[in-house]
């Protein structure tokens, strides 16, 4: 059975997935699905049972994926430019929404123009990304010329550092990551497959990701923005999880996680807390009032074991 590599990749965007998320539930490898997307031309070597959950948990037939059928119409009848509008209003999560508010306690800028500014400010982070992998690849390149001189001795080998020609390997790569960087290939999705046998996992890092936390450790203030090390962000593929203006999160909620998870599932916006209790000496009350909100809202969701005996019981009959 085969699979069009951009079908694969629009409908997980589109289903809102990650590529470990849509590779755990199809039972596959998250290697094997960023294979299948990063594809040239449609695979021919996937069985029918892995195009049948892939379908399943895109909510699509199988046909679709294999270009049988047409791609559906997610629009409903919407006009592009609301299309656009719903999609940008749907992909801000909670967490970022947060955010967006404690950037603007911080610096005074509104949502709306670091919404505007934000191409700049990732063509200006891409690029960092790039220039740094070129440093490092210089930085690299040195390292193996050295290796190679210690190795030998009168242009001869030594053979007990006979291992140092292991550089020779690491010189290889060093064509392969010249060319992503070229194409600016920010997530190492053309890095080859070698990359693999040495640790590299992109289901939990890529350049891009690493290079944010390298220039994260590196600021003055490292407690205004702290970058998971190790850790991709849920429905951001390739971004890394990230925490800003913590200090700021410490005065609202200060050490009390359930009401941190009030503001951080989007249960209260920084601008719904009552106004009398945003004051230092309220600390203890809003700390109190947000905890509530939280209680409130958990209490508002169905119970899930009563859910499931619900569906237990319709199964049976």
């Amino acid at each position: 059975m085969m699979i069009i590599p951009e079908r694969l990749h629009k409908l997980r965007i589109r289903k809102g997935l990650s590529q470990p998320d849509l590779a755990k539930r199809a039972r596959i490898s998250a290697r094997q699905l960023q294979r299948l997307e990063k594809s040239l031309e449609p695979s021919k070597s996937v069985r029918e049972t892995t195009l049948s959950n892939l379908a399943k948990n895109l909510d699509v037939k199988a046909e679709v994926l294999t270009g049988e059928l047409p791609l559906p119409d997610d629009s409903n009848g919407v006009s592009q430019r609301e299309t656009e509008r719903v999609q940008i209003g749907a992909l801000i999560q909670a967490e970022s929404r947060l955010a967006y508010d404690l950037v603007k306690l911080r610096y005074g800028i509104k949502t709306t123009e670091i919404i505007n500014m934000a191409p700049l400010f990732f063509v200006l982070l891409a690029e960092g990304s790039l220039a740094w992998r070129r440093e490092k690849l210089r930085e690299l390149d040195e390292a193996i010329a050295r290796m190679r001189e210690i190795g030998k001795i009168h242009e001869k080998s030594i053979g007990h550092l006979s291992y140092a020609h292991c550089a020779d390997v690491a010189k290889e790569a060093l064509g392969f990551e010249k060319e992503s960087i070229d194409k600016a290939d920010l997530f190492g999705e053309h890095l080859p497959d070698e990359a693999y046998d040495f640790g590299y996992d992109p289901s939990r890092e890529n350049p891009f990701a690493d290079y944010m936390r390298w220039f994260a450790d590196g600021l003055d203030n490292p407690d205004v923005v702290k970058v998971a090390s190790g850790e991709l962000k849920l429905g951001l593929e390739g971004f890394p999880d990230y925490e800003i203006c913590g200090e700021w999160l410490d005065k609202i909620a200060g050490d009390s996680q359930k009401a941190r998870q009030a503001l951080k599932n989007g249960t209260v916006r920084l601008s719904d807390i009552p106004e009398k209790l945003l004051v230092e000496d309220m600390r203890t009350e809003r700390v109190k009032w947000l905890e509530d909100q939280e209680d409130e809202a958990r209490a508002r969701l169905p119970d899930l074991s009563d859910f499931l005996g619900k569906e237990t019981a319709n199964d049976q009959s």
